[in-house]
This record gives C-alpha cells, structure tokens and sequence, in this order.
C-alpha cells in the first residue's frame, strides 16, 4: 500500500515537472538572412591601404577609377606613395592627357598573376603601350627601373601588384632627367652611391641639355662583381662613375652601328653585337633606350670592366 502510495506520489511529480518544462508553445520570428558582402574592385582594395592614397587620387581625378569599377578583369600596377614622392614628378602639373597617360600604363586589361609576370616577357596597357617584364633575382622587374614587391592582392575584378618606382609612358620621359632616374629606384641605389662620388657627373646628370648616354647597374650586378660603391676612395669612384657616361646620345641602334666608344673617362669600349649588345664582353645590355630630357639610359647586368 505505502509503495503504491509512492509510486502514484513519483507519477504526479513527473507529469507536473514534465508540463512545467515544457510550458506553451512559443513561435519565434523567422532568423534575417546574412547579407552577401559587397563585391570588391582593384579601386576598393587600393583605396583601403593609405600608401597608396596618391595613387588612387590620381585615378579618382581622371575617372579612370569608374573605368576600373566594371567588370574587368583588370590587373593594376600600383606604385606607393614614396615611390611617387621619390621621383619627385610634379603631377599637379600634367595636363589631363599626360595623367591618363601615366595612370593607364599602369594597368591591364586581363589578369595576370604574379606567377603569370614572372613567365613573361612584354604586355599591353591600357595606353596601348608595352611594358617589359623580366624575373631577375626572385622578382619581377618592369621596363628595368620598377621592382614588383608584393602580388596578387585581390579584388573581385582584378589583381593589384605593388611597385617600388613608377612606370614611366613615352610621352612623360622628357619630364625626366637622368638624376631622377638614377636616384629614384631602389634597385640603382648602388649606381647612385656610383654617381654621387664621381664629383662633376652627378651634378652633370640634374643639368638640362647634358645629352650624355649612361649605363646602369642595377644592385644586382655590383653584388655579383663583388664591387661596393661605399668601399671605393674618391679617385676610383669618378674613374668608374665616368667609365659608364658618353659625352653623346647613343640608343641602342645606334650603339649598334659601333665598334668602339670613349665614355667620359677616356677609356675606350668595345662594342658586341653577337647575340646580345655587349660592352667590353663581360657587361650585357638587358633594357635599352630610357629616353629622358637631358639624355638616354641603358640598364646593363654588370659594371664595365675598367681594366
């Protein structure tokens, strides 16, 4: 009798407890679906990283940024905003043209990948203007002045890819003197340490209507001759500094045309034209005809032998 008692006193319990968790039904609202993010383009990636704030000024300025809102695919080489300052181009200055001109060199239609940069060789801009592309050393170099050092940051429409110098177009060259060129690209920065201490030449290079022919070496080339600007005494820096200047313009067609040649230091060197155009043998033009205002540039893989 007392175990019934308990076993109906345990029942009533349990159906109590058991309707007080269950409780009445609640209807609960219908959950707000995630709103899909908003599609990115090479414009709003890049107007998200402040080093390139003049950059993307500049596109703003121009309407190109709206041009590189479409669809695309568009691949976007993007120089910061100390390469820009370092080349110490004046771009209030340009006239629209010569802006459009400097921002659509800077872009492809089509998009190409970092690897896909390493693999080749020219391409088309926008400007429908080439640019040169060589893998040297573990990266990419653009018409010989401009190292790519970061890839493949993405957008929806395209590719964005960081340079440390500006490309320069044909039609902005003769806003350039040698001593801008050799002084704002980092993989010169040797060459420029070459220059400084050659006395007269550096200033030579700042100097409208010098009309001189240099020949570059990119750091690369100094490192690999195991030859340190800093480490030379004054007397050797202007030998070796004049040793790459021609008191004369000379592209490379018309380097060509040439056996021999007398740079400012008074050595004479010769010219080859057997495959690749080489100077003294041992020093290979790899980009020619950097025409500037004041004269042209050849980027060469070594320093001329001054032996």
């Amino acid at each position: 009798m007392l175990l019934q008692s308990i076993s109906r006193s345990l029942a009533l319990i349990s159906f109590v407890g058991l309707s007080a968790c269950i409780g009445p039904t609640v209807e609960t609202p219908d959950e707000e679906p995630t709103p899909e993010p908003e599609p990115t383009t090479v414009v709003s990636v890049l107007a998200e990283m402040p080093q390139f704030s003049t950059f993307s000024a500049a596109l703003e300025s121009t309407g190109l940024n709206s041009v590189l809102e479409g669809t695309g695919p568009f691949t976007l080489f993007a120089p910061t905003n100390e390469a820009l300052d370092t080349l110490n181009l004046d771009l209030a200055a340009l006239t629209p043209d010569q802006m459009a001109d400097l921002l659509q060199y800077h872009i492809i239609a089509g998009e190409m990948t970092g690897n896909a940069a390493e693999n080749t060789a020219w391409s088309n801009t926008l400007l429908q203007e080439r640019i040169h592309l060589q893998y040297t050393d573990g990266s990419v170099v653009i018409d010989g002045l401009s190292t790519i050092t970061d890839v493949d940051i993405v957008a929806d429409n395209g590719l964005i890819h960081v340079l440390d110098g500006v490309l320069l177009p044909t039609s902005l060259r003769d806003r350039i003197d040698l001593i801008q060129i050799v002084s704002s690209y980092p993989r010169l920065s040797k060459f420029k340490e070459l220059m400084d201490g050659a006395g007269q030449l550096a200033l030579d290079l700042g100097t409208a209507d010098i009309n001189l022919t240099l020949f570059a070496v990119p750091n690369r080339g100094f490192n690999q001759a195991d030859i340190d600007p800093d480490e030379l005494n004054s007397a050797t820096l202007t030998v070796v500094g004049r040793t790459h200047a021609v008191d004369q313009i000379l592209d490379s067609e018309a380097l060509e045309a040439e056996t021999e040649i007398t740079t400012l230091s008074g050595q004479t060197i010769a010219i080859g034209t057997d495959g690749d155009l080489t100077l003294n043998e041992t020093s290979k033009v790899v980009y020619a005809d950097i025409s500037v205002n004041n004269g042209i540039l050849h980027i060469i893989d070594l320093p001329i032998s001054t032996d």
